[in-house]
């Protein structure tokens, strides 16, 4: 919409005019009816030809209170009044009012009545609204109707639009009058017989035709053929609308009329009226409505878009609601307003077990009152929404007040309604969460006709007569609005009634829409009796069958209700009465309101077998429309078998019956799915279920299977999870020789490995024929079997196939964990399922890992001062001989355990040697802060670092492989979407994914050498599947062997490498991962223990990573997070379990896996998630499933250390879990402290309740609370300030599936008991839920660092926090070598280092307030060279924080690009709130110790720059001029003038060939640049430089390779003259380019600033000609510059000119050029190349120092590497000096480095921008044009601690003087101030441009 000027007013004497050059508007005064609506040179849309009170205006029906009926008096509401309310250019909004007082009683309503009419500038129409207010003190009235109405020109608008499929061509007003029209059986209905126009001979007009539900009515109105345009009524919100979004509403119709309905009691009748009451006060605004006028443009001439545009115009005005600009105070603006969200969920029982979502459901808020009130209301706002196909719902903008919260979903009858009253408030956001709609149900549905819709579209609706249709509704999908069908059922049904047979008959076709009565004669009806047959096979005696009745609509009928009787009144079993006055028959409808009605049918009245439900509509009162219409009716048992047996209302007898019919169909389907069975039959003496195991025990049991039968007198079956089967062995002898059967020969050899922390057994069969299998598993301590790993091992066994090697077959193991006592096993026969063991039990094999290590003997001291700990820990027993021996054992393992982890036997040395603890040992009340900060251990950061930091590589996720890139070169690069590469011992194995034609391929290759088979399954649904490979799949040399595959490796040896490889073609079999182990050498390969496992990714698995910011997210896993977090909130087991699934999918995939997990993970541990809903859960099996997922994670981070820091920060955000009675001991305990502490009632028994059902890391705060709350003497708010500390709410807790909403009650004898057993029950909650908590930490990790872990510990609670800062950040360095090289127990050593960073972080906090930041920390390098007041010592620490900050900012952004791509993706899917989005990455930059240190160093920041006498801010350049101001046009015009008084000059125009006249002081002038002409040639040596052909840089490196003395050295330099651009883009070559860009620059001069960027990107795509790259060529190998003649390196060099050459098109540049009134196109950009020096410094010299103004400094910067990181965007300081010009071997240093980055590159040219405006005064042209690299430099973090220009001191004078000599020599020759750029390289000074200093 263009704007045509501002809204104007004129206010005439009986009109006004409305105006905003678009559309006009007449609107009579003071009586408010719109008269004139002009638009687009049409005087006026509506009829002219009826009365001005005609046209358009506002009306209503009312009469007075009590009247029944919809009818009543008839008022065109006429204002009394005009008042202008707003008039400005934006906006006119005037009033027409009219004043109810009691000399108007009985002529009109009593109401006030406010039409306003609001006009907007560039709108295309105008917008309506009414506030009506009635009085307590004014009489009683109803209101069955209020409306907008419009009468358009009938000669002009003929076609009419409801919705996409409603729209015709309309008959005129005067075809349904006279002769031209005959009315049928109401007057709305009309026949045209003769209408004007022949095309409509013999249909039916009937406004009802065109009604609308309110949901869908948001547009509609009228289109002029014409006049090419259209008129629109848009209603933008349905909150002023009666009856909510089913109400059905008038629209538009013959006339041409066009409604807007606001209340009506059509569809509904007179429960819709709206009745005001005696006394009651009532104000209501209806409105804003939108009258929207449209008009084709001169390029379309379908007139049919108008009705796209109009539905376009539609959703934005639906979007603005509420709108921003009505001036009524009635009308809440959005800020007014609240919302409300939440999730609807069905919980149906006899569909599912599970609460369902409720797909699709009505949610909505309406005035309170009864359920399903909001049908009929009419007063208040009702807002609406319907929920998604997850049930979740979100009602935005509603107006303050209370409101009943109503929900109705399709699929089920009834509606619902939330049981509190919802108050809404301005601003307040309210989430209610899952709520749930239980529908009627009593027991399963025996039969049902028909949907559970509110309506009857889906049952039989005839054609119509053909003597009364509407075209528009043939073959129409509302077929159900055509004239007439009710007269239908007669014809259909002359004289006997519908019968229908359930079983037989279809409701589609066999059940009619209407029950209505049948016509007998011209006015004559008879009532209806419809029959449903059904058969019952066993009627339930003494029972209660039900039957609902839902109808759609009622009108005036009684429906009655009889079974197997069809007439009387006794056998009447239920009537309605007489209901409804809905008229939905008549007026085309498809439902009306809605009603549902219970039947209750006793047992009594039901047959065994054939029954009948006879349905009579009864009164014929007004004929043809007396009758209704159904949605469903449908039959179901009341009670549930136990309900029935409990109330004796069902015998135990016949509940069997259902129990054995249900056997019955239980052993069918077992007969039809189950192959292989064993049957079992007995008398059930007694059964048992307890913690998931079934007990049950037989009597006489019969075992028959399908070839056999056994008998037995007592059976015990237990049935359980075969999660919880154990193997249990029993102890043998520790022979190595067997004697097997048949002559076999078993012989073991255990060896020790060089490693010293390896076990080989060799296991070999001899004398055998055929394969043998190895049952085996490890013995740690007892007799249970474990399934050997290297950091949680569990219990089981393995299965290890025998592989024939020679005359022998041999299973070869590697154990690598000494806590190994034993290996078990026994030999299963896989030919004949047999097994072999010995006579006494299992075979067994000792490991003695000390006999077979004696090489790597642990120290005998080592392992003594380790048992002496032990026994320390233990609290020093008296230990006799053999207990001694037992810790010494323990101790041995301890340190094997140790080492198997990496750690050296130096470090376990080192560590056992620190004995500064003991002095807290002997004297617990002494603190560490006794000793002074010399006695403090120091830890050598560098060499730790040094020692432990890993190589850094620019991809850390994928991992380079030599193998994997052969592999490649063979297979082909293209095409492959994954590769994984895996590191055993000296192996390499590589597996490459491709997609070719749609099929999956994958190569897994390895280097070993020999025969080589891989022996592997697939997995189809889960990645932890191993299955059996399909023959389609298999490859060459295959076989399947024990539900594998085994395939021979295929040799590629050559002279350069040599490898094997297995090909596998999976085709499009779907499959999602396939494991592995490899068998080669004798013995078999796996990855650490497990199979190697690679996830197959789909062919279109690369659309699942969205690039966001450069780092991607992994699209298809955060999906499936949202999808399956309806399972994940079921509890914390069902999270952790699908938390598992994921990350073992994602893990390979790069850190988008792991992140979104982390994410996931927060998103739960901070409660934007639910934890728990409708789900009982067991502790035990949350602590079980917690623990395999810590367990993966541990997986991960041991296997793929990229990973290591999103694994950490996942682990910080859940418990550490565990199997066993870990969890269990939550269940156990809590009834111990119930039972000891007399507390089995009250809140503590809802806490039990929710601990044995939901347990979860809240009951840790919970158990907090109360220990506070009995510490404090049992005051309660201790309880709650606990609990509120930590974000539990007394809403959180009444959440719970178990809710607590008690306080807790406890007696005062009972507090020391309570503490006792609290603290303990506390340690058992933290064991599972609280991973990170530091006690529980330290408890459960073993480590020779126990001691000081100890010390910690206690320290914790003391109220020193300087020794717990030191002892903390010790611990933390001791265990970082464990960190990164981790064998062991990586979770607990995790779990340990996050909870000492955040007892860190949290002790700091608290310890930031009280230190002392005027004294100096505690630093190792720093501290050693403090002096008081050291201006020297403050730079060089400034440097140090400096850089500390740099780092910690390069932390926050990696985060934020890291993690916030994903936090804000799952965010949005999850719908966490905008808030815990935004903040995510935040929150977790705070949650570490980063955001502590930072706070530190702001701290201490101002006490070092006083010290050193920085000030408090940097000053970087200053300047200034003083003088008398005068203006001038030309500065030529006054060069010759002299100013007697400093004078300042502002010339309009500067040619630059002026001299300054004399006395002026400065010159302001706008800047002009002269553009330049193309010299002829492309490159230019320096030699050739002049002002015409470069720029100022240009020139200057001419002129000071002229004179500079010899020890400056000048960089060799050439040039790509003025116009070589110009020229080049004018070349054929690059003729659509300079096409484009002319375009694109045409836009940008009209101010389109989005086409700079293309430009620049279609520079890029400019070609060069052959001449320009000879020429260059050649000039760079005259100046002897690095060449790079191939092409490669000229693809480079081109690349580097045109990307200069574009940044003249770089915003900034562009921006500042317009502001300094420079012409941008006479701007030209000459290209200087340079040798780039690869030095060690770059330095920057002001030789007129910028900070001070002193003329007599020199000022320089100085960086390590390249300058760019100097004069470049690179965050940091560089190093700084001053030098006196008179004396030059002084220089002061004045800040030291703080940059981290320093840039090298390798010989190179530098293609430096060289324009003809860098160098204009006061213009910084020089800083906005780029300087390109040919080739990338590459970045490295420097280190200053050894730098030799800091550590220097003659190094550093001697430079520094050379430096600012060089300067000086410079600012000489040309006689003014300069700003030099150079570089140092082998204590040589280069010199690479210099220009006047601004």
């Amino acid at each position: 919409m263009s704007d045509q000027g501002s809204v104007q007013l004129d206010v005439k004497e009986n009109h006004v005019v409305m105006k905003n050059g678009i559309v006009e508007m007449t609107i009579s005064k003071p009586d408010g009816f719109v008269t004139g609506i002009s638009y687009h040179g049409v005087n006026n849309l509506l009829e002219s030809h009826n009365d001005d009170y005609d046209r358009g205006y506002w009306d209503l029906v009312w009469s007075e209170y009590g009247t029944p009926g919809t009818t009543g008096k008839s008022e065109r509401i006429k204002g009394t009044s005009f008042e202008v309310v707003v008039e400005n250019e934006e906006m006119v909004e005037i009033s027409f009012a009219r004043k109810w007082d009691s000399s108007l009683q009985d002529k009109i309503a009593p109401i006030d009545v406010d039409k306003r009419f609001i006009m907007r500038k560039n709108v295309t129409g105008f917008y309506s609204y009414a506030i009506f207010e009635h009085l307590a003190e004014w009489p009683a009235f109803n209101l069955p109707q209020t409306r907008i109405v419009y009468k358009l020109r009938k000669d002009k608008f003929r076609y009419m639009a409801v919705a996409d499929n409603r729209q015709r061509k309309m008959p005129l007003p005067e075809d349904r009058l006279g002769k031209r029209g005959r009315p049928l059986a109401y007057p709305e209905a009309v026949l045209l017989v003769h209408p004007v126009e022949e095309e409509f001979k013999g249909e039916v007009d009937d406004k009802y035709e065109y009604s609308c539900e309110n949901k869908d009515l948001k547009v509609h109105g009228w289109i002029s053929h014409d006049l090419d345009m259209g008129c629109w009524q848009i209603i933008p919100s349905n909150e002023f609308r009666s009856g909510g979004l089913s109400k059905q509403n008038l629209t538009s119709h013959v006339g041409p009329i066009s409604l807007a309905m606001f209340i009506s009691a059509h569809y509904a009748g007179e429960d819709m009226v709206m009745k005001v009451k005696a006394g009651e006060s009532w104000k209501k605004v209806f409105g804003p409505v939108f009258t929207y006028l449209n008009c084709l443009p001169d390029q379309t001439s379908d007139p049919l878009s108008l009705w796209q545009d109009a539905k376009n115009q539609m959703l934005i005005e639906v979007q603005s609601w509420p709108y921003d600009f009505p001036a009524s105070v009635d009308f809440a603006v959005s800020d007014k307003r609240g919302c409300i969200s939440g999730r609807l969920l069905v919980g149906d029982k006899l569909l599912s077990d599970e609460l369902l979502p409720a797909n699709g459901a009505f949610v909505g808020l309406a005035p309170p009152g009864e359920v399903g009130s909001w049908q009929t209301e009419s007063k208040g706002y009702q807002v609406w929404t319907e929920a998604d196909a997850d049930g979740y719902f979100a009602i935005n903008n509603i107006r303050e007040g209370q409101y009943n919260l109503n929900a109705y979903v399709t699929g089920w009858i009834g509606d619902y309604q939330y049981e509190q009253l919802i108050n809404i408030t301005a601003g307040c956001d309210i989430d209610i969460s899952n709520i749930v709609y239980e529908p009627p149900r009593d027991g399963p549905t025996v039969w049902e006709i028909g949907i559970p819709d509110r309506s009857a579209a889906e049952f039989f609706v005839p054609d119509p007569n053909p003597k009364y249709i509407n075209k528009l509704y043939i073959d129409h999908p509302d077929r159900f609005r055509q004239y007439g069908l009710w007269e239908r059922y007669t014809e259909l049904y002359p004289k006997e009634d519908l019968v229908f047979t359930i079983g037989v008959s279809d409701y589609k076709k066999d059940w009619f829409f209407a029950h209505v009565t049948r016509k007998t004669g011209d006015d004559t009806y008879q009532k209806t009796t419809w029959q449903i047959k059904f058969k019952l096979e066993k009627v339930q005696k003494n029972s209660t069958y039900k039957i609902r009745i839902a109808l759609a609509t009622a009108n005036v009928a009684e429906l009655q209700v009889r079974m197997n009787e069809d007439e009387g009144e006794e056998s009447l079993l239920f009537t309605t009465g007489v209901i409804g006055h809905d008229n939905t028959i008549a007026r085309h409808g498809i439902h009306g309101l809605y009603r549902l009605y219970n039947v209750d049918v006793t047992s009594e009245k039901l047959l065994e077998g054939d029954n009948t439900l006879f349905l009579t509509q009864a009164i014929t009162t007004i004929g043809a429309f007396n009758g209704l219409m159904r949605s469903t009716i449908g039959m179901c048992l009341t009670e549930t078998l136990d309900e029935m047996v409990q109330s004796g209302t069902l015998s135990p007898e016949l509940a069997i019956q259902v129990l054995v019919q249900f056997d019955k169909s239980m052993t069918e389907a077992l007969e039809s799915q189950v192959k292989t069975k064993v049957s079992i039959k007995g008398h059930l003496h007694t059964y048992r279920f307890c913690d998931n195991v079934w007990t049950f025990i037989l009597q006489d049991a019969m075992f028959k299977s399908d070839d056999r039968q056994e008998n037995v007198s007592r059976v015990k079956i237990v049935a359980c999870d075969s999660k919880l089967l154990t193997h249990f062995a029993m102890a043998t002898s520790k022979s190595h020789n067997f004697q097997l059967v048949e002559g076999m020969e078993l012989q073991i050899t255990v060896t020790g490995l060089p490693n010293g922390s390896s076990v080989r057994a060799e296991f070999h069969i001899k004398n055998c024929t055929r394969t043998w299998i190895l049952h085996w598993g490890c013995i740690y301590q007892g007799n249970n079997w474990f399934v050997p790993s290297e950091h949680s091992p569990k219990q089981g066994a393995l299965q290890t196939p025998f592989v024939k090697s020679g005359n022998a077959y041999v299973v070869i193991l590697e154990l690598r964990d000494p806590r190994v006592r034993a290996i078990e096993f026994v030999l299963k026969d896989g030919h004949r399922n047999r097994w072999l063991k010995q006579q006494t039990g299992n075979f067994r094999v000792e490991i003695p890992w000390n006999d077979l290590h004696a090489s790597h003997r642990i120290p005998k001291n080592l392992i003594e001062r380790r048992a002496y700990k032990i026994w320390d820990r233990k609290g020093r027993p008296q230990n006799s001989a053999r207990e001694q021996q037992i810790d010494y054992d323990n101790a041995l393992r301890e340190l094997q355990a140790d080492l198997a982890r990496g750690i050296t036997i130096d470090d376990l040395q080192a560590n056992s040697a620190v004995t500064v603890e003991k002095a807290v040992h002997s004297e617990p009340h002494r603190t560490m802060n006794s000793h002074p900060p010399s006695y403090r251990r120091k830890h050598d950061v560098q060499k730790w670092l040094m020692k432990y930091t890993e190589p850094v590589t620019k991809n850390a996720s994928v991992q380079s492989s030599a193998l994997a890139d052969l592999l490649k070169r063979y297979v082909g690069q293209e095409n492959v979407v994954s590769q994984r590469s895996f590191h055993v011992r000296n192996h390499e194995i590589a597996v490459l994914q491709k997609y070719i034609k749609g099929d999956c391929l994958l190569w897994v290759a390895t280097n070993m050498t020999g025969p080589t088979f891989l022996h592997w399954g697939v997995a189809k649904s889960s990645a932890g599947e191993w299955l059996t490979p399909p023959p389609d799949v298999l490859p060459e040399k295959s076989k399947i062997v024990h539900g594998a595959c085994q395939t021979h490796f295929t040799d590629m040896s050559s002279r350069e490498h040599s490898y094997q490889f297995v090909e596998i073609n999976f085709k499009r079999s779907g499959f999602v991962g396939i494991q592995f182990v490899i068998w080669s050498g004798g013995y078999w390969i796996n990855n650490n223990g497990a199979n190697f496992a690679v996830n197959l990714k789909s062919s279109d698995s690369t659309s699942g990573k969205l690039d966001v910011g450069g780092k991607y997210i992994l699209k298809w896993l955060l999906d499936e997070i949202s999808e399956r977090e309806k399972e994940a909130e079921r509890s914390l087991m069902h999270r952790f379990n699908i938390a598992t699934e994921l990350t073992e999918r994602c893990k390979d995939e790069g850190e988008g896996g792991c992140i979104g997990i982390m994410v996931w993970m927060k998103f739960m541990a901070t409660r934007h998630l639910t934890w728990n809903k409708n789900y009982n859960v067991k502790p035990r099996e949350i602590s079980e499933a917690l623990e395999r997922f810590t367990n993966l994670l541990e997986k991960v981070y041991l296997q793929q250390p990229s990973k290591r820091e999103i694994v950490r920060l996942t682990m910080a955000f859940v418990g550490r879990g565990g199997q066993g009675d870990v969890g269990q001991r939550i269940r156990d305990e809590i009834l111990v402290i119930q039972r000891n502490n007399h507390c089995k009632s009250g809140m503590m028994e809802e806490w039990h309740q929710k601990l044995h059902n939901n347990s979860s890391a809240d009951d840790v705060i919970i158990c907090e609370a109360l220990l506070n709350y009995v510490r404090s003497d049992f005051r309660i708010d201790a309880y709650w300030q606990t609990l509120k500390a930590n974000g539990l709410t007394k809403e959180r807790l009444a959440s719970y599936d178990r809710p607590i909403l008690s306080e807790p009650r406890f007696t005062s004898d009972a507090k020391g008991g309570l503490i006792r057993d609290l603290t303990m029950y506390l340690k058992t909650l933290k064991a599972v839920h609280s991973g990170a908590d530091l006690e529980s930490a330290i408890d459960t990790f073993l480590s020779p660092y126990k001691d000081l872990l100890n010390l910690v510990k206690r320290l914790v609670h003391e109220e020193n926090a300087d020794t717990l800062i030191e002892k903390l950040v010790d611990a933390r360095i001791e265990l970082h070598p464990a960190l990164r090289a981790p064998r062991t127990r990586a979770k607990d050593l995790l779990f340990l280092d996050i909870a000492l960073e955040s007892s860190f972080k949290t002790t700091i906090e608290k310890r930031i307030i009280s230190l002392n930041f005027n004294n100096p920390p505690d630093w190792y390098r720093v501290s050693e060279t403090y002096r008081a007041h050291d201006v020297q010592w403050a730079l060089q620490t400034k440097a140090v924080l400096d850089r500390l900050q740099l780092v910690l900012a390069d932390r926050c952004q990696h985060y934020f690009r890291l993690i916030q791509p994903s936090a804000q993706y799952l965010g949005h899917l999850l719908r966490v709130d905008k808030h815990g989005v935004e903040v995510f990455t935040e929150e977790v930059i705070r949650g570490g110790p980063g955001a502590v240190l930072s706070t530190l160093i702001n701290r201490f920041d101002p006490c070092l720059r006083k010290i050193a006498n920085l000030g408090c801010w940097q000053v970087i350049s200053s300047g200034d001029a003083d003088g008398v101001l005068v203006c001038v046009n030309e500065l030529i015009a006054v060069q010759n003038k002299v100013y007697s008084k400093p004078t300042v000059i502002v010339a309009n125009k500067v040619t630059g060939e002026e001299e300054i006249p004399d006395g002026v002081v400065a010159v302001l002038t706008p800047l002009v640049s002269k553009g330049k002409k193309f010299c002829g040639n492309y490159v230019i040596s320096s030699k050739e430089f002049t002002d015409e052909k470069v720029g100022s840089k240009s020139c200057n490196i001419k002129f000071l390779q002229e004179r500079v003395p010899s020890w400056i050295k000048i960089p060799p330099s050439v040039a790509l003259p003025f116009g070589t651009f110009e020229n080049t883009l004018s070349d054929d070559s690059n003729k659509e380019v300079a096409r484009k860009i002319s375009a694109l620059k045409y836009s940008l001069n009209r101010g389109d600033m989005t086409k700079l960027r293309a430009i620049q990107e279609a520079i890029l795509q400019m070609r060069a000609p052959m001449a320009l790259r000879n020429e260059l060529i050649h000039k760079l190998r005259s100046e002897r510059m690095s060449c790079h003649g191939d092409e490669s390196g000229w693809n480079r060099s081109w690349m580097a000119i045109k990307k200069v050459w574009a940044s003249k098109w770089n915003e900034r540049a562009y921006v500042s050029c317009k502001k300094n009134k420079l012409d941008h196109d006479a701007v030209c950009m000459a290209v200087l190349a340079q040798e780039v020096i690869c030095g060690d410094y770059a330095f920057v010299i002001h030789t007129n120092n910028p900070v001070s103004g002193d003329p007599s400094e020199i000022y320089t910067e100085i960086v390590k590497g390249l300058g760019e990181t100097l004069v470049g965007a690179y965050p940091g300081r560089a190093m700084s000096f001053i030098t006196k010009k008179t004396n030059l071997k002084s220089p002061t240093v004045i800040s030291y480095p703080s940059k981290r980055i320093g840039l090298y590159s390798k010989p190179s040219i530098i293609f430096r921008s060289d324009s003809n405006s860098e160098d204009l005064e006061g213009y910084a042209g020089a800083g906005l044009y780029d300087s390109v690299i040919m080739d990338e430099a590459e970045e490295v973090v420097v280190d200053y601690s050894r730098e030799q220009l800091i550590v220097d001191k003659a190094f550093q004078v001697g430079l520094f003087s050379a430096i600012a000599e060089a300067g000086n020599v410079i600012e000489t020759l040309y006689g003014c101030p300069q700003d030099i750029e150079g570089v140092v390289k082998g204590g040589n000074i280069y010199v690479v441009q210099a220009r006047p200093q601004l």
